[in-house]
C-alpha cells in the first residue's frame, strides 16, 4: 500500500481542490484575510493513492493550528472518508509535528456539524500516544425539531411581551456593523469578556462570509443585537449576542433569542449554532442554564494536541 504523502500545495491550488469546505472557517478566502494574524500558513494536502483531505494551519505564539484565528478548523474532505483513511491523516500531522519540533493544536467543530468525521477524528487522535483531547461544551438549537422550552423561560418570554419590542434585521453596511459591534462590546465589558474581534475584523469579515446583523429595539431604542454566520449549509452560528446592561428586568435576552430561532426557523435552517458555554472546558453554569431553558442541545466540541515527539 502506498503511504500517505503530507503534500504543502499553493493557497490557489487548494481553492481548486475544495471549492465547497464543510464550514466557512476551512476557506481559502477566510484564511487568507487572517493570514497577518500568524507568522506563517500551510496549506496542506493528504494524498494515499488519492487525495484524501487537506487542512490549513497557521503558526502562531510557536504552535501548528488549525485554526489560528476562528472557532474551529480540522480537516476538509473532498468525499466522506473509511476511518483507516482519517487515522492515516492523523498520523501525518503526528509525524508533522515531529518534524516541525513544534506542537500541533486542532479545534474540531461541534459534533453536529459532522458527527461522522469528528467520531473518527477523536478515535484516531485519542490512540495516538503524542496527543492529548480536551472538550468544550458547546450548544446548538435545532430549529427545524420540537425543542423542550422551559416553564421559567415560556414565563420571560410573556413578560417580555409587556414591553414594545421591535426586531429588526439591519442591512450589512460598515454602520451597521458599528452599530451591532457596540451593543454587543458594551454588554461584554459590563461583563468583563473580551470581544476577540475589533470592530474594523468584523466588518472585513462580513465582506466575505454570509451574515446577518440584527437589533432588538423597545419603543424605538437599541437594546440589545447580534451578529450570526452562515458558516455550513443549514448552519448559522452566532458570533456575538448581548443586551446593554441594566436591561434584565424586561427580559431582552429571552426575547432575542426567542426572535433569532423564529426568524431562522421560518427560512429553513436547521442548526443555530450559539457557540460554547465553558472557558478552558470550565462551564459557565449560568449560560449552561440560559441555553438549555430554551431548549438548546450540548455537543462536544474536541480540541487535540499534538506532542512532537520527543516530547513523548
Amino acid at each position: 500500500m502506498t503511504p500517505m504523502e503530507f503534500v504543502e500545495v499553493t493557497p490557489e491550488e487548494y481553492r481548486q481542490l475544495f471549492p465547497s469546505p464543510p464550514h466557512v472557517y476551512n476557506s481559502v478566502a477566510f484564511t487568507e484575510l487572517n493570514r497577518g494574524k500568524c507568522e506563517d500558513v500551510k496549506y496542506v494536502v493528504f494524498r494515499e493513492g488519492k487525495i484524501r483531505g487537506g487542512i490549513v494551519l497557521g503558526l502562531r505564539d510557536g504552535v501548528w493550528q488549525s485554526p489560528f484565528s476562528a472557532p474551529f478548523g480540522g480537516f476538509t474532505l473532498l468525499r466522506p472518508q473509511r476511518i483507516e483513511y482519517i487515522e492515516h491523516m492523523a498520523r501525518c500531522m503526528g509525524d508533522f509535528a515531529g518534524m516541525a519540533a513544534r506542537p500541533v493544536r486542532i479545534i474540531l467543530p461541534p459534533v453536529p456539524y459532522d458527527d461522522s468525521l469528528i467520531t473518527k477524528c477523536v478515535s484516531a487522535f485519542s490512540r495516538m500516544p503524542q496527543c492529548d483531547i480536551f472538550y468544550d461544551v458547546s450548544y446548538h438549537y435545532e430549529l427545524q425539531g420540537v425543542a423542550a422550552v422551559s416553564r421559567k423561560a415560556r414565563g420571560a418570554l410573556r413578560e417580555s411581551a409587556r414591553y414594545d419590542f421591535a426586531f429588526e434585521r439591519l442591512e450589512g453596511s460598515d454602520a451597521d456593523v458599528v452599530r451591532v459591534y457596540d451593543i454587543v462590546k458594551l454588554n461584554h465589558d459590563a461583563k468583563g469578556y473580551p470581544v476577540k474581534m475589533s470592530c474594523c475584523e468584523v466588518i472585513d469579515t462580513v465582506k466575505i462570509i454570509p451574515a446577518d446583523l440584527f437589533v432588538l429595539k423597545v419603543s424605538g431604542r437599541d437594546v440589545a443585537a447580534a451578529v450570526a454566520f452562515h458558516v455550513s449549509p443549514g448552519v448559522v452560528q452566532l458570533i456575538y449576542w448581548g443586551d446593554i446592561p441594566g436591561m434584565s428586568p424586561m427580559r431582552v435576552m429571552n426575547r432575542l433569542a426567542f426572535e433569532l430561532s423564529s426568524y431562522y426557523r421560518d427560512r429553513g435552517v436547521h442548526i443555530m449554532d450559539l457557540g460554547p458555554s465553558t472557558e478552558a472546558a470550565i462551564p459557565n453554569y449560568g449560560l449552561c442554564a440560559f441555553k438549555e431553558s430554551w431548549g438548546c442541545r450540548p455537543s462536544l466540541k474536541p480540541q487535540v494536541i499534538i506532542r512532537p515527539s520527543s516530547h513523548i
